[in-house]
């Protein structure tokens, strides 16, 4: 309670503040129950959007060396990996966290396995030779070391 006094015509007025904006006691009950209720949603759905962003990265990585190894892997092979590609794809949309770990996995898997032929190949070949554009033997190149002399004030 508040107690006002205008100064110039001394009159008193008394003011109580109240606050009617707050939640009841059995109002903030019932919505910490709702969240206990919902907690196992909650942490279902964080999981699965944490497997579609494995899941989504994945396939991207993939594609970049299906880019890559592109000369090193017959159409066999990138069909299987499209095809995982295709499923893990379906499989995000699903936003079923179990279907998602699963294609997933099927495609690292199968991925790794053909990458790791087509690299093992690529070696076998020579693919670690420089190209032709670089340093060809019997060139004369020397290091040597450069020394700074702008001035620096």
């Amino acid at each position: 309670m508040l107690l006002l006094k205008d100064k110039a015509t001394n009159k008193e007025q008394k003011i109580q503040i109240k606050s009617d904006g707050g939640l009841t006691k059995d109002e903030i009950e019932r919505m910490k129950k709702d969240s206990e209720l919902h907690a196992r949603e909650d942490e279902e759905r964080k999981e699965s959007i944490e497997a579609k962003n494995v899941a989504e990265s994945t396939v991207y990585e993939i594609e970049k060396n299906l880019v890559t190894y592109k000369d090193d892997i017959n159409d066999t092979e990138k069909g299987q990996i499209d095809s995982l590609i295709s499923e893990a794809r379906k499989a995000i949309v699903t936003n079923n966290k179990q279907s998602i770990e699963n294609a997933t996995k099927n495609l690292t898997e199968t991925s790794q396995k053909i990458f790791g032929e087509a690299y093992q190949r690529k070696s076998s070949k020579g693919g670690d030779q420089p190209p032709p554009n670089q340093q060809q033997p019997g060139e004369n190149v020397e290091d040597g070391d450069f020394k700074d002399v702008s001035d620096k004030k």
